[in-house]
């Protein structure tokens, strides 16, 4: 059985989901993206220590597509999502990708992150 590529948040539950992701923008320190994958690198702040692992675990229910997934290193959170590519597009949308093609292998860097750009799953 296929899952379809959705967000099943109403406009509200977005909203509200949006703000959170938006308290932990200043702690990203850089993204990746292959095929399959998107990463997306945050400082090990205690804000992020506290607020991701949540939405880690709620957008793995609104968005099932995807498998979501957090590790830790000394110097960073890394945000793991993989799923099919159709998904992954409408996600890199989201976390600030737009002008980065699949499989360009973008490293992180610890330049001013492009903002996320959230609100254009459908």
């Amino acid at each position: 059985m296929d899952i379809p590529i959705a967000c099943t948040l109403t406009s509200e539950e977005m909203a509200d989901r949006r703000s959170l992701w938006q308290t932990i923008d200043r702690d990203i320190l850089g993204r990746r993206r292959d095929t399959d994958r998107l990463e997306v690198v945050y400082r090990p702040s205690g804000e992020v220590e506290r607020v991701l692992p949540s939405l880690v675990d709620a957008e793995s229910r609104c968005c099932a597509f995807a498998a979501w997934s957090l590790r830790r290193d000394d110097a960073a959170v890394v945000l793991t999502i993989e799923g099919p590519p159709d998904g992954l597009a409408a996600l890199a949308q989201e976390f600030g990708f737009s002008g980065q093609s699949a499989g360009a292998g973008v490293p992180a860097t610890s330049s001013e992150p492009r903002p996320p750009n959230r609100g254009r799953l459908t």
